[in-house]
């Protein structure tokens, strides 16, 4: 298939979808952009962004990892940590007065 055959495959597609767009998808699309926008600029400049960098960055190597069939990757994606395990660490941090503090969930 050549450059051109692809092209005009993809604006007829494109034409397709774009005689079932409607006002409810427009609204849709719309208010998600929003809300997305207004949560943008609440965590810009604090912490929060950058756990929300993080969060994305997992969210795209966990996506990338099921499409190429990367299997220890995605398995360690699956696999979460057992929620009965106890285990415990000590803090020797002077900010927590050398307490035990439990890891277990």
């Amino acid at each position: 298939m050549n450059l051109v055959q692809q092209i005009q495959d993809f604006w007829l597609q494109l034409l397709e979808v774009a005689r079932h767009i409607g006002p409810a998808e427009v609204v849709d699309v719309a208010v998600v952009t929003f809300i997305l926008y207004q949560l943008l600029r609440l965590l810009r400049g604090t912490q929060g962004t950058q756990i929300l960098v993080g969060l994305i960055l997992l969210a795209v190597v966990g996506i990338v990892s099921t499409t190429f069939n990367l299997i220890l990757l995605s398995w360690l994606f699956r696999t979460r940590p057992s929620s009965s395990s106890s285990r415990s660490s000590s803090c020797s941090n002077p900010s927590c007065g050398g307490r035990s503090t439990s890891l277990a969930g």
